[in-house]
């Protein structure tokens, strides 16, 4: 008799598990928010890209000794205010540095600024925007999207006195964040493909870039 006898109908308990909705929300902002800071922090991380540099080290080497020494030999020659020298290659990475005995060791930051702006704009230093670090120059979509907020920040935390310039340029030339507009950083270009190979800057003296320009005259 119990077989056909029917069966109460159950009560159902409303459980709040994390299959509702008030638990999918914040779980799916959750992981959008960690995909977000993962790509931010790789595009941040300073990598290296795969091909290799249009110009080797030991050349890049050899011809910014020659434009120290022809550069330190023009700004004797004229009592010019010494300067730091700086170079990159083609890839971004930083090649050498080098202080003028009695130049400020601190101007080796915007020296690298220019060589840094001359890479990006592959064009004088000068001639490349002041400001946050374009997608055409980093081809990093989320850094670029972000320029704002990046500028926003440095710039509240700068007026509170929580970062000074120095330290707000080191950072940038190694996260490539954003250009100070330093003048004296002048490319290089192949001959025969007219490809940036690398670009080499001075940074101390209003008379950067002629200083630099004299370097490379007389590396050939």
């Amino acid at each position: 008799q119990d077989v056909f006898r029917a069966k109460r109908p159950q009560p159902r308990v409303a459980v709040m598990g994390l299959g509702t909705w008030p638990f999918r929300l914040p779980a799916a902002i959750g992981a959008v928010l960690a995909c977000v800071l993962a790509r931010l922090k790789s595009e941040l991380e300073p990598q290296r890209p795969a091909p290799p540099p249009l110009m080797d080290s030991e050349a890049l080497s050899a011809i910014f000794d020659k434009v120290v020494e022809g550069g330190s030999k023009w700004i004797t020659e004229r009592g010019a205010a010494p300067v730091v020298f700086a170079s990159i290659d083609s890839t971004g990475a930083f090649g050498p540095v080098v202080s003028m005995p009695s130049a400020e060791p601190v101007m080796g930051v915007f020296a690298q600024d220019a060589a840094r702006a001359a890479h990006g704009g592959q064009r004088r230093s000068r001639l490349v925007a002041k400001g946050m670090v374009p997608y055409e120059h980093s081809g990093r979509w989320l850094t670029s999207a972000l320029n704002p907020v990046f500028d926003a920040i440095l710039i509240w935390m700068g007026n509170r006195g929580y970062l000074q310039l120095l330290e707000v340029l080191a950072w940038s030339n190694k996260r490539n964040i954003l250009y100070w507009g330093s003048n004296g950083g002048v490319p290089v270009y192949d001959n025969a493909t007219g490809d940036f190979v690398a670009a080499f800057a001075a940074a101390g003296s209003w008379e950067a870039e002629e200083v630099v320009e004299a370097g490379l005259e007389h590396a050939g």
